[in-house]
C-alpha cells in the first residue's frame, strides 16, 4: 500500500519550498544590484566607426533576421546607425 503524505507534512514541504524560493529571489536581487553597471567579461563598447562598418556590410538576410528577431530594438539600432552614417558621411 503506497505511503500517503499527511496534510501537515505537505504544508511543511510547501513552507520549505516557499522559503527556498524567497532566498533564491533575495540572492538574485543582491547579485543584480551589485553588478548592475558592470559590463560582462570587461567588454568595452564598440567604437562608432566599427559599428557603422558592420551595419553597412550587413546582408539583406541579416537585416531581415534582425527585424524579425528584435523588432523595435532593431528599428532603434537602424536609426542610430543611420545617424552615424550621416555623421561620418558614409
Amino acid at each position: 500500500m503506497p505511503h500517503r503524505h499527511g496534510k501537515m507534512e505537505q504544508s511543511g514541504m510547501d513552507m520549505a519550498i516557499d522559503i527556498l524560493k524567497e532566498r533564491l529571489t533575495d540572492a538574485g536581487n543582491i547579485i543584480k544590484e551589485q553588478y548592475k553597471n558592470v559590463r560582462p567579461f570587461r567588454q568595452e563598447p564598440m567604437p562608432e566607426r566599427d559599428s557603422l562598418y558592420y551595419y553597412l556590410n550587413m546582408t539583406p538576410e541579416q537585416r531581415q533576421m534582425g527585424e524579425q528577431s528584435f523588432g523595435e530594438a532593431y528599428t532603434a539600432y537602424t536609426q542610430k546607425m543611420e545617424q552615424l552614417r550621416r555623421k561620418y558621411n558614409a
